[in-house]
């Protein structure tokens, strides 16, 4: 009865400190973006015309329409500043060529300002020199499809006798036939009559955008209604779990906590108390407890629930990574252009519809460095997944499906080698989903590597190598336990190589931790002889010829000065970091002090996972030294660091 009480104790605290993880995992990915914005201030001096950007974020092409006589808008010269790039807190002065009319909407006078952001979406925004009052009692409005309509009947019961109508057509997100004009005009405003079925009708594009109606009565006065967008932008699209857990999660895990830590204490009291029964009534009650076993639950069904379990960690994390990503986004028609994305879009096209079908790894290109062999000084793997993807799907979802398979699979994958390469208990392998999960949504960077937002900017052969070296590492620690399989490090490790370089040189130089254990300093040379040997000469029509060609190129060693220690720490990561730092002094604590030793016992499991545990700190120690020392070798150093993050 005893054991059957531990056992369940045990396995209720097990539970909920699976959910405190997911509640830090809740606060982590609650914790507010740093969102970039634009926004304006404006200053008339008669016909001149400032503005100023506000916001934290550049403005391009930004063009200024203000009404002529005829109610037309006409484009206001520049005078001063740059429109192509308005940066932050930067000016742009300008003169309008003609006044409005003294009339109708030229009594308000608006002065209309059309940029585009860095993801080249067109805004537009509207100001005054004579603000018109807000409309008290908003006339019912109607959409259907891309037309705006808003009825007679309510407009004439106001004593309404006209409206202006100024809309922009938003056009949302759609695959280009043609390139855009730099500053495309906006339509003039539309002023409307009211009479009897005759309902005010605009064109406000296929995405249904936004639109300012101003209404006028018999007196002249002017009122301002604000027609929200059809269809909403500019905004986080969230999937739905993750609202709730932002909501609920962090609550239900406070609960669960502090359940899972009064079955922890009551479970130390317990063994504290009842060490003293006698061998033979825990050899009977192990013996029941086994026949038990025996009758409930085979082997074979024990395995199979296991696999079973395997399998749903791998796809539930996938999906979740997926549905923050939106699996819309990632199965439609259009294109990633962020960061260097778009000029992957060349390479990816030329690589599947022409190089990889005639059998070709790399050929000659006008358009690298006006004329270079393809990939010279790049790595082919994250490619040749795209590529093949692109024979059964689309291009455009293979590409989105290849770039971020990686980050996809990096939960699952670390799930699989914690249970499998380095044998620990699954309750204890699933800290190591969840931490990888805050890793992949932290929001601090967008371009260090790793993360969802610096695959988006372009660095998914990053997100490859990162898969591949946690693998890489995680077998090695394998083969130096067992002595065996040192072959499947090596072929873990070229795929490492084959996906980028920054992984490699972490993967390849943390293994040289093995042989600081001198009891098997021999057999541990032996094999990453064998293991480094294999991968490089898998590597080596790939790697020598770049190693070759080091002398042509220009050392990559732009330094990313670190002003602030919080730079190196994202907040999401910061409670990790608390919660390790915390369970690893407990740990020692109840180690050395031989009256609490019997509360943490001896186990092969807990000696591996603190081996284990030291090795991946050794490793995250090496990328902070890489890290520092980028400069110095000619490598850009940031890209070192999220394997402080992510092993460490």
């Amino acid at each position: 009865m005893y054991q059957h009480l531990l056992k369940f104790c045990t396995n209720a605290a097990r539970f909920a400190a699976v959910w405190v993880v997911s509640g830090v995992l809740a606060m982590l990915v609650a914790l507010p973006a740093g969102a970039g914005n634009i926004g304006f201030s404006i200053r008339f001096t008669g016909d001149e015309i400032a503005i100023t950007n506000t916001g934290n974020e550049p403005a391009y092409q930004v063009s200024e329409w203000t009404l002529d006589a005829a109610a037309s808008w006409q484009r206001v010269q520049v005078l001063d500043g740059n429109a192509a790039y308005l940066a932050p807190g930067q000016s742009l002065t300008g003169r309008r060529f003609s006044p409005a009319a003294p009339a109708g909407l030229g009594r308000a006078d608006p002065l209309l300002v059309l940029l585009h952001d860095q993801a080249g979406g067109r805004i537009a925004q509207l100001a005054w020199r004579q603000a018109p009052l807000a409309q008290q009692t908003p006339l019912p409005t109607q959409r259907q499809g891309e037309q705006l309509s808003v009825a007679a009947d309510t407009a004439l019961a106001q004593k309404i006798i006209a409206s202006y109508g100024l809309v922009v057509p938003y056009e949302g997100i759609s695959q280009l036939g043609k390139p855009l004009l730099a500053v495309a005009p906006p339509p003039n405003p539309l002023r409307h009559v009211w009479r009897v079925d005759a309902p005010l009708r605009l064109a406000t594009g296929a995405a249904q955008g936004g639109a300012w109606l101003v209404h006028e009565n018999a007196a002249g006065e002017l009122h301002l209604q604000i027609v929200p967008d059809g269809v909403v932008r500019g905004q986080e699209q969230m999937p739905s779990w993750l609202v709730w857990l932002r909501k609920y999660g962090l609550q239900a895990a406070a609960w669960l906590g502090a359940l899972g830590a009064l079955l922890v204490i009551g479970r130390w009291v317990w063994a504290a108390r009842h060490s003293a029964v006698s061998a033979r009534g825990l050899r009977i009650e192990s013996a029941m407890t086994k026949h038990r076993a025996v009758i409930t639950e085979t082997p074979v069904l024990k395995r199979s629930s296991r696999y079973l379990l395997d399998v749903a960690v791998v796809l539930v994390g996938a999906l979740l990574v997926a549905s923050v990503l939106g699996i819309g986004f990632l199965l439609s028609g259009n294109l990633p252009t962020g960061g260097d994305s778009a000029s992957h879009l060349l390479y990816l096209w030329t690589y599947t519809r022409t190089l990889l079908p005639s059998g070709q790894i790399t050929a000659w290109m006008p358009e690298v460095f006006g004329g270079f062999a393809f990939l010279s000084y790049y790595f082919p793997l994250s490619f040749i997944s795209i590529a093949a993807l692109a024979q059964v799907l689309p291009f455009a979802p293979a590409m989105k499906i290849g770039m971020f398979v990686g980050a996809m699979l990096l939960p699952g994958t670390v799930w699989l080698g914690s249970v499998y390469l380095l044998r620990l208990p699954r309750a204890v392998a699933i800290w190591g989903v969840l931490a990888s999960l805050a890793f992949l949504l932290h929001e601090q960077n967008s371009i260090w590597g790793g993360n969802l937002l610096s695959t988006l900017a372009g660095e998914f052969a990053y997100s490859y190598g990162l898969l591949f070296s946690v693998l890489t590492l995680m077998a090695w620690q394998h083969s130096v336990a067992t002595g065996r399989h040192w072959w499947l490090a090596a072929l873990l490790e070229a795929a490492t190589g084959f996906s980028h370089g920054f992984a490699l040189l972490i993967t390849g130089f943390a293994t040289a931790a093995f042989l600081l254990d001198m009891r098997y300093f021999w057999r541990n040379l032996r094999l990453l002889a064998l293991g480094h040997g294999l991968a490089f000469f898998l590597l080596a029509g790939w790697l020598w010829p770049m190693l070759q060609m080091h002398s042509l190129t220009i050392p990559n060693d732009a330094l990313f000065e670190v002003t602030r220690w919080q730079e190196l720490l994202p907040k999401p990561l910061q409670p990790l970091l608390v919660a390790g730092l915390v369970a690893t002094l407990l740990l020692l604590v109840l180690r050395l002090k031989p009256v609490l030793r019997v509360l943490a016992p001896d186990s092969p499991e807990v000696n591996g996972s603190l081996r284990h545990a030291a090795f991946m700190a050794g490793a995250a120690l090496l990328a902070g030294v890489g890290f520092l020392a980028g400069g110095s070798i000619g490598v850009a150093n940031i890209r070192f660091f999220p394997f402080v993050w992510l092993v460490g």
